[in-house]
């Protein structure tokens, strides 16, 4: 089944600040899960970005890993206690260009 996965970000103070949740058993993660079924990867992605970590916003552009997988950009405009009640953090550029 495929996957979809999303990179949250915020500006702050003139910088980028991106937003991972604590994962169920991988430590610091990007939000992603499977596809459903009739549901594009923008919108999965766009899902679990708010399953996960409470966040709405617009795609604005595409990640490639290291691993080959695909993250959509999300520029977060809502932000509220997300329905996994799952802990999330705030890191710098450098520990994001690590995912990639």
């Amino acid at each position: 089944m495929p996957r979809a996965g999303c990179v949250p970000f915020r500006k702050k103070n003139g910088t980028r600040e991106f937003l991972k949740v604590k994962g169920l058993n991988r430590g610091w993660v990007f939000p992603a899960g499977r596809v459903k079924t009739g549901e594009t990867k923008r919108q999965a992605a766009k899902r679990e970005a708010f399953e996960e970590a409470g966040v709405r916003g617009k795609i604005v552009g595409e990640v490639k890993t290291k691993k080959g997988n695909r993250y959509f950009l999300l520029e977060i405009k809502k932000r509220r206690r997300s329905p996994e009640k799952r802990e999330i953090r705030w890191v710098c550029r450098r520990e994001f260009a690590e995912l990639c």
